[in-house]
């Protein structure tokens, strides 16, 4: 599901999870570690970032075939390999994408 700050248009090709995510680090109000969720585009990113990772860690995969992976495996209500402004071609699925080498 596309988070309502989250960009959309002709350039977008995946969607990753982005809001509440919990993550090990400082409040920035008070100093003090422990875990904390936050929602944004900047939470969005490591996801797809890591599932490339994992795929060049796996297959040794070059970016064409991450690429590919990654867009033809995403989960979409409207089918796989369909892209639209609002969606791209859906949810990263690092599963998937893993499956699909």
């Amino acid at each position: 599901m596309r988070s309502s700050f989250s960009n959309y248009g002709a350039a977008l090709d995946i969607m990753a999870p982005g809001e509440n995510i919990v993550q090990e680090t400082f409040d920035p109000t008070n100093g003090r570690e422990g875990y904390y969720s936050f929602s944004g585009t900047s939470m969005a990113s490591p996801h797809a970032a890591a599932v490339a990772a994992l795929l060049v860690a796996h297959a040794g995969a070059n970016a064409a075939k991450i690429r590919d992976a990654i867009l033809k495996t995403a989960h979409n209500p409207a089918g796989a390999g369909k892209w639209s402004k609002t969606l791209g071609y859906g949810e990263i699925d690092a599963d998937q994408a893993l499956l699909h080498y």
